[in-house]
């Protein structure tokens, strides 16, 4: 952990830290410095046999992630999108045959639609709805197929991952912001990338992350001001202010789904409309009446054993979406925006400040300079 937590630059710190490593990883493990100063590892005689076994694990642990868990989330993914189709067609039909079915000897249909009506099956038979559905999927930016499209409406774009930029980014723009300032830095200039600890008013405490990350040493010039010192990272000279505020950190807002999202809605409705009245009616009439025809017999007895699991399942399918839509959309994109109005506040004043000479940020600016300059020299 140690090993980890340390920044290295040089070769052979870093085979070193990975030595060392390895030997907290092997019980049983030693290590001995020699009178020139040499460190030298002692291991067990079993250490062939536990690194094969941690090879072993390692392997089962990528194929399940490269195979298996694609396999599981694809299998999930149809399994999904077929069981909206068969819930909502289970329902529709019955609805058709209990609302007209022929009654004992012949006495003719009896036909239930006045109490009944179904108004999603002319939305289903509309030509204008199935036009649109093909419009919406010609202009569709991916290849999507009704599967994804259900799987989207559900959990949305990437499965609910954070829609990023990631961490290793964030990182990465601050390593850039550090390399442009020659490795010495004023913590005013790295703040317009930090995420969650933007609003943190203390100074110790968010640099410590970068510093503790980075690789770098607070240092305090001859007027009390505290600037960051990170040695590794000093691979151009210091470059102009304008260079040093362009860009900050932008997080990207949670979305809904990146797909044409009323299809799945209407499926959704429909199933769940289609369910509902054909319990209350089974509740109301009872399956005794029909006993004469097989296949309403069949469907009703279906329906019956499968009442909850499609009762449930219908509920969820709209249940989802609405939470993450609340939850993600209205309450989370209201934190980040917040978050990236704040940064490009301090973007705005970090502009202003170093344009005026007499600022302290413009002071600290300028030390930080020297300080890079002098450590290029050297």
């Amino acid at each position: 952990d140690i090993a980890n937590l340390q920044h290295r630059h040089h070769e052979k710190e870093i085979i070193d830290s990975e030595l060392a490593m390895l030997l907290c990883n092997c019980r049983g493990s030693d290590f001995k410095v020699n009178k020139d100063n040499t460190i030298v590892y002692i291991f067990p005689s079993t250490i062939r046999q536990r690194l094969r076994v941690k090879w072993f694990w390692f392997r089962v642990y990528e194929s399940a992630t490269n195979r298996i868990f694609p396999a599981l989330f694809n299998g999930l993914r149809i399994f999904l999108g077929a069981f909206l189709l068969f819930s909502l067609s289970l329902g529709i039909l019955l609805l058709l045959l209990v609302s007209v079915y022929k009654r004992g000897n012949g006495s003719g249909y009896r036909v239930l639609h006045h109490h009944y009506p179904i108004p999603m099956l002319w939305y289903f038979g509309n030509p204008f709805f199935r036009r649109q559905r093909h419009h919406q999927s010609a202009n569709s930016p991916q290849n999507s197929s009704f599967f994804d499209d259900v799987f989207e409406f559900l959990f949305g774009p990437n499965a609910g991952k954070y829609p990023g930029p990631s961490e290793d980014q964030r990182w990465d723009n601050i390593r850039a912001v550090i390399d442009k300032s020659g490795g010495v830095v004023a913590a005013e200039l790295i703040k317009p990338h930090l995420k969650y600890d933007v609003f943190e008013e203390k100074e110790s405490l968010w640099m410590r992350k970068v510093v503790s990350r980075l690789g770098g040493e607070p240092i305090a010039t001859d007027e009390g001001d505290l600037l960051y010192l990170f040695r590794g990272n000093s691979s151009t000279t210091p470059r102009d202010v304008n260079e040093l505020i362009q860009g900050v950190f932008v997080e990207n807002r949670w979305k809904f789904s990146s797909r044409p999202i009323k299809f799945s809605l209407a499926l959704g409705l429909a199933n769940f409309v289609a369910l509902i009245l054909i319990w209350n009616k089974l509740r109301s009439v009872g399956s005794t009446e029909m006993e004469d025809i097989s296949l309403t017999s069949f469907l009703i007895a279906l329906f019956g054993v499968l009442k909850l699991p499609l009762l449930v399942y219908a509920f969820l399918f709209l249940l989802i979406p609405l939470t993450r839509y609340l939850l993600l959309v209205k309450g989370f994109n209201h934190f980040i925006e917040k978050r990236n109005r704040y940064r490009r506040y301090l973007q705005d004043k970090l502009i202003k400040d170093l344009k005026d000479p007499s600022s302290s940020a413009s002071k600290k600016f300028k030390r930080a300079n020297k300080i890079a300059l002098s450590q290029n020299n050297v």
